[in-house]
């Protein structure tokens, strides 16, 4: 077992047996003269930090699967809406792909663009 391994294994033990005792301790032993009121107060005070800063890194590691996750566009190089839709025309062809009907020169630039990135991103999935 790695050294670390060893090491986690024996904090996970000791919280554990910190965690018991805690438990089997009687109240007014715990709270040893202090407010119980302010304890609570303040042990919320932790327990809302402690979520916010949980939540805060939970976010921050999806956005690094996201980003890892992100296949890199194929528009490489700059396409015209015309070069665009005439790619889309030739792909409608193809067999192994199914596009809604349209009329390709109805749709806006915007449009096109954005269905030849998904075409685009689609064939490069097939290829791998």
């Amino acid at each position: 077992m790695a050294k670390n391994d060893q090491d986690s294994a024996r904090s996970e033990q000791l919280m554990r047996r910190l965690a018991d005792e805690l438990i089997e301790m009687p109240e007014a032993e715990r709270l040893e003269g202090e407010d119980a009121a302010a304890a609570l107060a303040f042990g919320k005070i932790l327990f809302v930090a402690a979520k916010a800063e949980s939540g805060r890194r939970r976010m921050e590691r999806a956005k690094l699967r996201v980003t890892a996750f992100v296949p890199q566009s194929p528009k490489a190089q700059k396409v015209t809406a015309d070069d665009a839709r005439e790619y889309l025309r030739v792909a409608a062809q193809n067999p192994e792909w199914t596009m809604a009907a349209r009329e390709l020169n109805d749709i806006s630039d915007a449009d096109v663009l954005q269905l030849y990135e998904q075409a685009r991103l689609l064939e490069s999935d097939q290829e791998e």
